[in-house]
C-alpha cells in the first residue's frame, strides 16, 4: 500500500454511546498517553472534521454498539492537505493505537502498541490483522511528553529505524534518535512522507561541513530498504535510479 499523506488514528477505550464536543476530550480518560495525545493535538492542529467528512462539526464521534473502536478524532495536519485520525482499539491482547499514513485507497495502516504500566516505549508495527503476530518497525522512549517529539520521532522510528547489510556486505544502521551510522560517515536524519502528492517517500540528511541537506527516496518492507536518489522538479519529489538494496539484520 502506498503513502499519501500523514493519517494518525486513535480511539479511546471507553464505553460511551453519544457524540461529544472536542473541548471535553481531556474529561475522557486519565492516562498519559490520553491526556498527552489529545490535549497536545488540541494544541498543535486545527479541529475540522467528525468521522463523516470535512464538513461535520464534531471532532469525536462516539458510536453506538458493542464494537471496540469507541471514539474518533479528526485533526488538519500539520502540512495543507494532511488530514489526521487518531483511534485506539482494545484487541485480545492489548490496546493498541492506529497509525496509519495516507488517504484512501493509498493508505499504509501500522499499530503503534503503547505500554501504557511502564509508559516507556512506543512500538510501532506494519500489520493489517490487530490480533496477528507483528513485525517490530522500530521502538522509542516515551517519556518525553512532548508532542511534537512524539509524534516526529514514532513517524521516523516507524519506516528506518534498524540495521541493514548491503550487497557488499556493509551495515548501515538508522538508530530511533534520528541518527544514522553508514559505512563511511555517521549522519543525521529525517523522514519525509508524500506531502506533494507524488507518493514518494524520502529521508534527507544533514551535511556535516557545508551545512547543506541531501535527500533520498525510499522503499520500505518488514525485511528491506531500498535507498534510491530523489528528483526534485518544481518542488515535486520523485524516485530517481536505485543505490542500494538493504536486508534486516
Amino acid at each position: 500500500m502506498k503513502i499519501a499523506s500523514v493519517i494518525l488514528s486513535f480511539a479511546l477505550g471507553l464505553a460511551m454511546t453519544s457524540a461529544l464536543q472536542a473541548q471535553t476530550l481531556s474529561d475522557l480518560a486519565g492516562t498519559w498517553l490520553n491526556t498527552q495525545y489529545i490535549d497536545g493535538l488540541k494544541q498543535r492542529f486545527t479541529i475540522m472534521t467528525g468521522t463523516v467528512g470535512k464538513a461535520a462539526p464534531l471532532a469525536v464521534q462516539i458510536p453506538a454498539g458493542k464494537g471496540e473502536r469507541i471514539a474518533t478524532t479528526v485533526f488538519d495536519g500539520p502540512t495543507k492537505g494532511l488530514g489526521c485520525t487518531l483511534e485506539r482499539e482494545k484487541t485480545a491482547k492489548e490496546y493498541v493505537v492506529r497509525l496509519g499514513c495516507g488517504t484512501g485507497d493509498s493508505t499504509r495502516q501500522w499499530i503503534v502498541g503503547i505500554d501504557e504500566r511502564r509508559q516507556e516505549y512506543i512500538a510501532l508495527y506494519a500489520a493489517t490483522d490487530l490480533d496477528a503476530p507483528p513485525a517490530v518497525y522500530g521502538r522509542m522512549p516515551s517519556k518525553n511528553q512532548s508532542l511534537g517529539f512524539i509524534l516526529e520521532r514514532a513517524v521516523n522510528a516507524s519506516l528506518l529505524t534498524g540495521t541493514y547489510q548491503d550487497e557488499r556486505g556493509r551495515t548501515f544502521t538508522f538508530r530511533n534518535d534520528q541518527s544514522a551510522v553508514w559505512p563511511d560517515a555517521t549522519i543525521r536524519y529525517h523522514v519525509a512522507y508524500d506531502a506533494d502528492g507524488t507518493d514518494t517517500d524520502y529521508f534527507t540528511i544533514d551535511g556535516a561541513k557545508s551545512g547543506s541537506t541531501r535527500g533520498y527516496a525510499f522503499e520500505r518492507t518488514a525485511t528491506t530498504l531500498k535507498i534510491f536518489t530523489l528528483r526534485t522538479v518544481k518542488g515535486r519529489h520523485t524516485r530517481g535510479a536505485l543505490i542500494h538494496t538493504l536486508t534486516k539484520r
